[in-house]
Parts: structure tokens; sequence; C-alpha cells
């Protein structure tokens, strides 16, 4: 559980310091991983939210929505973060490179480290 915090703190260095053990982050976190998620899943749906211009701002209210308890809030958010580091869903979603940052000790290619 620690390592999707610590992923989601490569976006956002100041969130979740101390991430408290009952908290809706964390229990959502624990309930995803007992679904059957791997840690792995998690970290690149939080990377396939911030790959989503309407995620990142680009929408009608300008308002970003990048909150890690949206994102693993249950398995249709994680599915829907997954398919948006993997290029499809709604096909809004940015090109590799251009105006989407790896975040510092990326992991790699995320489709040559899933089981």
């Amino acid at each position: 559980m620690a390592d999707v915090f610590e992923h989601y703190r490569r976006y956002h260095p100041r969130a979740h310091p101390k991430p408290r053990a009952d908290g809706k982050e964390s229990r959502a976190i624990k309930a995803r991983l007992a679904e059957g998620y791997t840690v792995l899943d998690l970290q690149q749906a939080i990377d396939g939210y911030h790959r989503s211009p309407f995620h990142l701002g680009e929408n009608k209210h300008g308002q970003q929505f990048l909150h890690l308890e949206l994102m693993v809030r249950n398995s249709d958010h994680v599915n829907r973060g997954i398919e948006m580091a993997e290029g499809k869903g709604n096909g809004k979603q940015r090109e590799l490179g251009k105006g989407w940052a790896k975040p510092s000790g990326y992991y790699g290619e995320i489709g040559e480290q899933k089981l």
C-alpha cells in the first residue's frame, strides 16, 4: 500500500506525507487490493488519470480531478485509469511526451510488467 502512496507523491510531492491507516484513501487502496488488483495496477491507474486532459483540468469547469481517493474509489475508477494509461478510454488522453511528464523513478513500460 505504501508503494501506491509513494507513486502518487511522484506527481503530488506534498500529498499524504503520513497516510492514515483509517483514511479514505487507505481504505480504498486496501479494498482494491483485496479485489485482486495489484500495486502495479493501481500505479498504472494513477498514471492514466495524469494523462487525461479532462482530469488535468481541460474541462468546462477548468477543474482538476486528481485526488487519489477518486482514482481508487472503486473498480470502475481503477479500470478507467488503467484504460487511459494504455491509451484507450475516451480518446482524450495525451500522447506520452506531449504534455504528460513521466514521474521521477518511472517504473518503465507498463505493459511489460503486467502479469
